[in-house]
């Protein structure tokens, strides 16, 4: 009889649940939906993905009438030929694959908090206090596999307590149901008495072991976990009893989502779907003023928003906007989202979306000043960064840069590209051929660099003196005038790809008889004994 103090005592607090999703399907799945969209002709015959291992061509997926005639995954692509010659065989794109998992993944992301990718076919979905969101864990199992086959991929889920005991019964339950009616939901604590009718393989062993497993005799779960483990360590090591436990829950398996939630983010759920642009302007609109309230409430700024929408038929959009300094000013964000949120395809409509901030920063207190009395340049930097941001959002993020010096001797390492209103040599990166050049007088420096300095064909009387002729581009030139050599030589203390110290050069700026002037130089050799190719010609840059 239930006492009254019974009565008050609260329920005990729920214990993990994990959602496993498998795709069987996924590489033949993906070439569907891509022949939807090119509109392609569907398969003449049965169709099979398969992927080399070594030299030898295996099977990895098949579809119905692949496996109607016999063939299935693991099975080389010669025994699959012989069985059925008219076969249609199409070697596995693993990028593309897992581009559309990572896909599948972001959309699972609405019905889960944390999402992990198990291997290259399958989800783990943490969907612990979520279930009843979606009318309980069947509705949730099923809601999850409809909603992807209107997608056009096929999956198989199963929810259990952990993420072995989920991954088992996903990929091996509908063997285990038809002779013997289990369920694809594992309640907790009966991890053992769900498993035991599956094979060893749903553990994840190597085939090595359940191949010794099945000459032993042991076709099930159940009778593994039976036997002493002592003895199933000396003879299978510990690797065994390490995955029997994580599937009977006596170990916990962790999932590592694809990346940690933003700690700074907005969400909006709307009872009626929104579509039109003038609605999603608005919505990014209150979305960045909850967010970059809070930001300034908190003394920080972001350097980057993105923007998620759920679409009602499970699609999910996304646009980002960059910022050149952190900054929090809701106005600003919201006006470049503003100008995103039109490539937005909201489908059937926006069900829900999600403004998340990420390179964070705490923002440094300032104070105007008079002009000369202060930080003049940081304060030029806050001014610029609104057209900085606009340039960059509607270019593209390396459209806008800024030109800096560098110590180095070589032309073309004398300038980098740093970021518009960064701290000289703040993410510099390598000097951009497309760049006029800045870096000197123009009337001893050309102003065009060249991409990299091209070999000619050249004839001078002297061993140092400037060239009489050449071929360059595949015209024979004649040199009217030449000024030099100026010699520039790199920095001793670097070496080039041989070990030897940077090779000297000795530049001329020619002339030919039309009046193209060339900056020129001939390669004078790294003066150790490694003058291979010393001598030769080549053309820098070109003058106005």
């Amino acid at each position: 009889m239930q006492t009254r103090e019974d009565e008050f005592r609260p329920a005990p607090a729920p214990g993990r649940r994990i959602l496993c999703l498998w795709f069987p399907f996924l590489p033949l799945d993906r070439l569907a939906r891509d022949e939807r969209t090119a509109d392609a002709a569907t398969a003449r015959g049965p169709r099979v993905v398969f992927a080399h291992e070594g030299r030898t061509a295996r099977l990895v997926a098949v579809d119905g009438r692949a496996q109607a005639a016999g063939l299935a995954p693991g099975m080389t692509l010669a025994d699959a030929r012989a069985i059925e010659p008219a076969l249609e065989a199409i070697e596995q794109d693993r990028a593309a694959d897992r581009r559309l998992l990572l896909r599948i993944a972001r959309w699972a992301e609405s019905r889960a908090p944390h999402v992990a990718l198990d291997g290259e076919d399958g989800l783990l979905l943490d969907v612990t206090g979520a279930a009843h969101l979606f009318g309980g864990e069947e509705s949730l199992r099923g809601g999850t596999m409809r909603a992807l086959a209107r997608a056009g991929v096929v999956a198989r889920a199963a929810i259990a307590p952990g993420g072995a005991a989920a991954r088992a019964m996903c990929r091996f339950h509908a063997a285990a149901a038809r002779e013997h009616g289990i369920a694809a939901i594992i309640e907790t604590g009966a991890e053992a008495e769900a498993l035991a009718v599956l094979p060893p393989a749903a553990l994840g062993l190597p085939p090595a072991t359940t191949g010794m497993l099945d000459r032993l005799g042991i076709a099930r779960i159940g009778d593994l976990a039976g036997l002493p483990r002592e003895g199933l360590a000396a003879r299978f090591g510990e690797e065994l009893l390490a995955r029997l436990d994580a599937a009977l829950d006596r170990r916990p398996e962790p999932i590592s989502p694809l990346e940690p939630a933003p700690d700074w983010r907005a969400r909006r759920a709307f009872a009626e779907p929104v579509s039109t642009p003038e609605d999603l302007a608005r919505l990014a609109s209150e979305l960045a003023r909850s967010l970059c309230l809070r930001l300034a409430r908190a003394g920080r700024g972001a350097r980057r928003f993105e923007l998620r929408c759920r679409r009602i038929d499970g699609g999910l959009e996304a646009c980002a906007v960059a910022l050149a300094v952190p900054s929090s000013d809701q106005g600003r964000v919201a006006k470049l989202l503003a100008a995103r949120v039109e490539r937005i395809d909201p489908g059937l409509g926006i069900e829900g979306a999600e403004l998340a901030a990420t390179g964070v920063e705490a923002l440094r207190p300032g104070q105007r000043v008079l002009a000369g009395t202060g930080d003049d340049a940081a304060h030029a930097r806050e001014d610029l960064a609104p057209l900085v941001d606009a340039l960059a959002n509607r270019l593209g993020g390396g459209a806008v840069a800024r030109l800096a010096l560098a110590d180095r001797h070589l032309p073309e390492a004398a300038q980098i590209v740093t970021p518009p209103l960064g701290a000289p040599g703040h993410g510099a990166a390598p000097f951009a051929p497309a760049w006029r050049s800045a870096w000197t007088d123009a009337t001893t420096r050309p102003p065009l660099l060249l991409e990299a300095p091209e070999a000619v064909e050249a004839t001078s009387v002297l061993p140092d003196g400037p060239p009489l002729q050449f071929r360059w581009r595949g015209r024979l030139r004649r040199a009217r005038r030449a000024d030099g050599p100026e010699r520039i030589a790199p920095e001793w203390w670097r070496a080039n790809a041989r070990g030897h110290a940077a090779r000297a050069r000795d530049y001329y700026r020619v002339e030919d008889e039309d009046g193209t002037r060339l900056w020129m130089f001939r390669d004078a050799g790294d003066g150790a004994g490694g003058d291979d190719g010393a001598g030769r010609w080549f053309v820098h840059g070109i003058f106005a």
